[in-house]
């Protein structure tokens, strides 16, 4: 922690990530939003008792949000946080009509001026719908006799007790019916993928060899003792469709970070004592991407610390068909009564008693948690309409295969070997004569990439290229900045035009050099302006839109271009001075308008917090002198911003 924090003194942000915020505690979730914002967040009893008012402010939201008429606290309240004219007016127009446009606008001015999102963005399954159904299949097994070499009560994992104490002739996995029941369920779903978890890389390891000595099934192992290239290649031996394993399976490791969600059987072959713990291991296919509903299959020894661990997990918390976000409060708050009833053989009243009195305190803290959800904070994280829109535009350019063959004709032009693994699935390769010596994130020895989204997530060996993946931007970042490409002769027959007259083609590139920082390129993008020239020196690109003769031109060979170009070197010199000319006044309009776009952009937002931190002292002064600042360094980057002479193409009419 103290690392991250050194280094967020000296760095401009920082992103953290999670998806377990709450795992290190309150406290901790305090410190990580103090790594974010030291001086918003100084201290943390000031924190817990801002965090004291969400309840009032969530069940306001829950109220406009379910168009519900306000009780005369809930008006007091809102008044009290939104104390303005146009909020007042929007106020009594609610409350005379419970109108859910004028609610959403009500929402909207809260979310503004009270949320606690500026610097956070919490997203859950309570927010964000479409994950997939959970069902529990459940088998109980009976205790083998040959086990009775378990030290004491037979534990979560009884296996390594035995094997501790046993012989070959004996060995655990000749006694124990949970490997038969594994054996018959593979065989009678051959056709389904099925993930296998247990606790132990000794029992993962075993379970993979008696699968196949028994019955030649297809599986294997991923585990602790692996390399990071061998779990790849485990991964990925599972997840093809074709000559794959049916079965991975995996020690505890493999419920961590792993996703499998195109599988649509979980066999927990024992149980963690963990309910997070538990949670990861479903999480591995109970995810966005999962097309069914998850079967979970748990086959325990009766009469065995797994069955308690069932009933305590099942009866007390649904955790196997439910996400529990409290079951690890209770067990924090019961360690040692869990090792006491769960892990020991105790009398079942005990057992039905602890279980009940778990459920009870578990439906408690689920209450609270409702109440205390901060509602601003969950719409604020959702994006709302501009979300959608966002994953619209995603969905839009998943469906378009514009980049598929932009790559491979890239890849032909410059000798990079590629060949079909599937049908948006590529192996390339360097070829033996490629046009550079390095190709961006080629690797040496080869790599598999794909175009499709969901082949990318049940393959992650594979490299999902988009119009964002470094060797996608290396190559755009290669070709615009190197010489290939930037000037070029070529004819045009044509039976109209007379033979000799010539058009120069003049590509310009508007550039900025500001910092990343100031996020220009929302308001002044690389723009590329286009001048078509004829001799006289009058631009035709309104006139002959871009591409529309390129499949009229042949090529000039290199001894005719070099003549063309040496003959009409007078006539063209003075057309580019033209040119530059006509490139920079359509700049200075391009620049007036990124500038004026800009500047109304940010003093509505200063002024905006100007006005915010009359109601909320967590606006600073030093948020609104960094946003002015800003502003003056954008408006000089845009008014520095230059034109540049980025391609030119000589094109000369012969007869048709």
């Amino acid at each position: 922690y103290q690392s991250v924090q050194a280094i967020g003194t000296k760095t401009q942000g920082l992103i953290l990530l999670t998806a377990t915020p709450d795992q290190l505690g309150h406290y901790g979730h305090f410190c990580r939003l103090q790594l974010l914002d030291p001086a918003r967040f100084h201290s943390y009893e000031s924190f817990k008792q801002e965090e004291a008012q969400y309840q009032q402010v969530a069940e306001l939201a829950n109220s406009l949000l379910a168009s519900d008429a306000l009780v005369d606290s809930q008006t007091t309240l809102l008044t009290e946080l939104l104390n303005d004219a146009n909020s007042q007016s929007l106020l009594n127009d609610y409350q005379t009509k419970q109108s859910a446009t004028t609610a959403q606008k009500l929402i909207k001015e809260l979310l503004d001026r009270h949320g606690t999102g500026r610097i956070m963005f919490r997203n859950s399954r309570h927010s964000i719908k479409g994950f997939p159904e959970r069902q529990l299949l459940a088998e109980s097994l009976p205790l083998p006799t040959g086990y009775p070499n378990c030290a004491g009560f037979p534990g979560l994992t009884p296996e390594i007790q035995h094997e501790a104490s046993t012989t070959e002739s004996d060995a655990w996995w000749k006694l124990d019916p949970r490997v038969t029941w594994l054996i018959d369920f593979l065989k009678s779903n051959k056709s389904e993928k099925v993930l296998v978890i247990c606790a132990q890389a000794t029992t993962a390891m075993r379970l993979d060899d008696v699968l196949f000595e028994a019955e030649g099934l297809r599986s294997t192992v991923f585990h602790e003792g692996m390399s990071i290239v061998e779990r790849d290649k485990a991964a990925a031996y599972f997840a093809d469709e074709e000559n794959s394993a049916q079965t991975l399976i995996c020690s505890e490791i493999g419920s961590e970070g792993r996703n499998f969600q195109f599988a649509h059987h979980l066999v927990l072959f024992d149980l963690p004592a963990n309910p997070d713990l538990l949670e990861q291991r479903i999480g591995r296919l109970d995810r966005i991407g999962q097309t069914e509903t998850i079967k979970i299959h748990v086959p325990y020894l009766s009469g065995t610390a797994q069955e308690n661990m069932f009933n305590w997990y099942h009866n007390s918390f649904n955790a196997f068909e439910q996400t529990s976000t409290t079951a690890r409060i209770v067990a924090n708050e019961n360690k040692e009564l869990l090792q006491q009833i769960l892990w020991s053989n105790s009398d079942k009243n005990q057992l039905d008693a602890f279980i009940k009195d778990c459920t009870a305190r578990n439906e408690q803290l689920k209450q609270d948690v409702e109440k205390g959800r901060d509602r601003l904070l969950e719409l604020n994280s959702s994006g709302g309409g501009s979300a959608n829109s966002i994953v619209e535009q995603i969905d839009e350019l998943d469906d378009s295969t514009d980049l598929m063959n932009y790559m491979i004709s890239v890849w032909d032009q410059f000798g990079v070997q590629h060949e079909e693994k599937a049908t948006f699935s590529k192996i390339i390769r360097p070829g033996e004569h490629m046009l550079n010596d390095h190709f961006p994130l080629l690797q040496e020895d080869g790599m598999t990439v794909c175009f499709d989204r969901d082949s990318a997530l049940a393959h992650e060996d594979q490299h999902f290229l988009t119009w964002e993946h470094p060797m996608v931007t290396g190559t755009l970042d290669m070709l615009t900045s190197g010489d290939l490409g930037n000037s070029s002769v070529c004819l045009l027959p044509h039976k109209q035009l007379p033979a000799g007259m010539f058009l120069l083609e003049i590509s310009y590139l508007l550039t900025t050099n500001a910092p990343k920082k100031l996020q220009l390129h929302r308001h002044l993008p690389n723009t590329a302006i286009r001048v078509m020239l004829d001799k006289n020196g009058n631009n035709l690109a309104d006139k002959v839109k871009q591409g529309s003769l390129d499949k009229n031109f042949k090529n000039a060979k290199k001894q005719m271009a070099l003549q063309l170009i040496k003959a009409l070197k007078d006539e063209v010199s003075p057309l580019l001075e033209k040119g530059q000319t006509m490139a920079d006044a359509h700049a200075a309009q391009i620049k007036a308008s990124a500038q004026n776009t800009m500047m109304q952009q940010g003093k509505d937002e200063l002024s905006r917090l100007v006005a915010l931190q009359q109601l909320n002292p967590a606006i600073r002064d030093e948020e609104i002198e960094h946003l002015e600042q800003r502003l003056t360094e954008s408006e000089k980057a845009l008014n520095d911003a230059v034109v540049s002479l980025d391609a030119i193409r000589l094109i000369v009419v012969t007869q048709g």
